[in-house]
């Protein structure tokens, strides 16, 4: 039997997450299919919501509700994306079951817009914990200096955590000691560590767009052209 590239990274220990979510691709069942040909995962961000609410008309009845009720605009970008972070979540179970809580999950966002506020971003993380309500949903918080500490009292709660906007070595650093103490904290208050899951998300792409832009300001360009396109990768190594 022919395996797709997907199955073949799963055989090698990967896991492949999908950048991306849309009502219709829930609804219209092509994240089942998807996930048949080896997708274990999915994660979301404002921007692809917005995306995804653009594109059609998907999202308009609920919209029109939602406003009618006198909801505001956060009110209502927060009712759809939970809605549609559940009815994935609910289709990823399936997986997060079978691999005992290792694979299966959907992250969503904290409001970025909290970055650099610690206790705001801790009390968001668990409002839309209690809100979700999945056991395999990942809430991201980004690698900041107020995220780290945002990120052990979620892990020290239960919350997955899906930390995210790492772009270095330093970062990475702190976000493994944040994690451990996290978990530490989640154990000593008699918290079941084996429940609690989460990533650590290195940004590969944006850092060789970032690189190769300043390449192709220096003059000479055959001695930059060897080098474009290798930054990314190496970077990661390092971490």
């Amino acid at each position: 039997m022919s395996q797709t590239i997907m199955k073949q990274l799963s055989a090698l220990g990967q896991s492949v997450w999908l950048d991306y979510i849309s009502r219709s691709l829930i609804k219209g069942g092509r994240l089942t299919e998807l996930i048949a040909l080896g997708i274990t995962g999915m994660t979301s961000n404002p921007t692809i919501f917005d995306q995804a609410i653009r594109a059609g008309g998907e999202y308009d009845a609920q919209i029109r509700e939602l406003k009618q009720k006198g909801k505001s605009i956060f009110e209502i970008y927060d009712d759809i994306t939970v809605t549609d972070i559940q009815a994935a979540a609910d289709i990823f179970r399936t997986i997060y079951e079978r691999t005992n809580g290792l694979d299966g999950y959907v992250s969503l966002e904290i409001n970025p817009q909290l970055a650099y506020k610690t206790q705001e971003t801790i009390e968001e993380g668990m409002r839309l914990a209690k809100k979700v309500d999945r056991p395999n949903v990942m809430f991201k918080v980004p690698a900041t200096d107020a995220g780290y500490g945002a990120i052990t009292a979620l892990l020290a709660q239960g919350i997955n955590v899906n930390v995210t906007l790492i772009f270095s070595l330093e970062q990475y650093k702190k976000t493994a000691a944040a994690y451990l103490a996290g978990i530490k904290a989640l154990l000593k208050n008699k918290g079941a560590a084996r429940e609690v899951r989460s990533v650590a998300s290195v940004f590969v792409s944006r850092v060789d767009t970032v690189v190769d832009t300043l390449l192709d300001k220096i003059t000479d360009a055959n001695k930059t052209a060897s080098l474009k396109g290798k930054a990314a990768t190496a970077n990661a190594n390092l971490i």
